[in-house]
């Protein structure tokens, strides 16, 4: 996305303007809620990352932050599986990123700030395409294509793809993993810091397709084909195996990355992850960190050697007195 503003660094640090003593730019990281997975199904894509610069917040202004959920596991439909939107509405209606599209299953993956991943191939459909919010830089990529097969031994069945990650789609069938997230350090500083979380940083990770195990029937013959895809760095949950029979794992909190589709052992089949939640962060100029306070409690501000990163983790507000 284009800078919102082209003022320069010293600038940023050191003062107010249009009128407000406590008002300033700051960079925003905007993470959406991570696409759910569903049974026998591909994986669930990433919510979308958006990083912008120089965002202006003026002073005496209260700011809404809206976290955007997970999609759920195992929806009953790819659309009931999509993630939900992060978002800065005081700003105006472009501040979001976009959730995450839902694992394919029982019909093709869905579009997203990510793509969900292709579900297995006895279902049909194709894969999610990403960057629905049609920003610039992008906020994600598609999610991988179901791969056909025809191998005895996979018994006509093609594995599903992984979901797209912020960094790059996700992995077509026979690996399934997802697409890697995107690493923020360069803006908010070197990992590790407790705003981070459990990511280190990193966010928007793909979820891993789920995995069919099959076996070739014939004289003398009982072979297990079996494959798992990994979820991308950044939050993405693995896929579930076939035997011993795993659900998908649930993509990361406060990561935005997409579910693990479940597995599937002929008839059992196991069901997939719920989409990780989304994150909003804010950094802060030294010199008015101490005029900004957010709500509520589970939302924080930590200090910095260049100033101080408001961390959202739940819907609130952040005031600029």
């Amino acid at each position: 996305m284009p800078l919102l503003s082209t003022r320069g660094a010293s600038t940023v640090r050191g003062f107010g303007f249009g009128g407000g003593k406590a008002s300033f730019f700051g960079q925003v990281l905007l993470v959406a809620g991570g696409g759910g997975a569903s049974a026998v199904g591909g994986g669930g894509g990433a919510g979308g990352i958006r990083l912008l610069s120089c965002v202006t917040f003026t002073g005496g202004t209260s700011y809404t932050i809206t976290i955007g959920a997970g999609g759920t596991a195992n929806g009953a439909s790819v659309a009931s599986r999509k993630g939900n939107n992060t978002s800065i509405p005081t700003l105006g209606p472009t501040y979001y990123s976009t959730a995450g599209g839902g694992g394919g299953g029982g019909g093709a993956g869905g579009s997203g700030g990510s793509g969900g991943g292709g579900p297995n191939g006895v279902q049909g459909g194709g894969s999610g395409p990403g960057n629905e919010g049609a920003f610039s830089p992008v906020e994600g990529f598609a999610g991988g294509a179901t791969t056909p097969t025809d191998t005895p031994i996979l018994q006509g069945l093609g594995p599903g793809g992984g979901g797209g990650g912020g960094a790059q789609a996700g992995v077509p069938g026979f690996q399934g993993a997802g697409g890697a997230g995107i690493s923020v350090t360069p803006t908010f500083g070197a990992s590790p810091q407790t705003f981070y979380g459990p990511t280190a940083g990193i966010y928007g990770g793909g979820g891993g397709a789920g995995v069919y195990h099959g076996c070739e029937h014939g004289p003398g013959q009982q072979r297990q084909a079996q494959w798992q895809g990994a979820g991308g760095s950044g939050g993405g949950g693995n896929g579930g195996r076939g035997i011993p029979l795993q659900a998908g794992q649930a993509g990361v909190v406060n990561s935005g990355g997409g579910a693990g589709g479940g597995g599937h052992d002929g008839p059992s089949a196991a069901q997939g992850g719920a989409g990780g939640s989304g994150k909003v962060l804010i950094l802060i100029p030294s010199a008015k960190v101490p005029l900004v306070s957010v709500s509520p409690g589970t939302n924080t501000i930590t200090p910095t050697p260049s100033g101080a990163v408001a961390d959202f983790t739940v819907s609130g507000t952040m005031t600029v007195g």
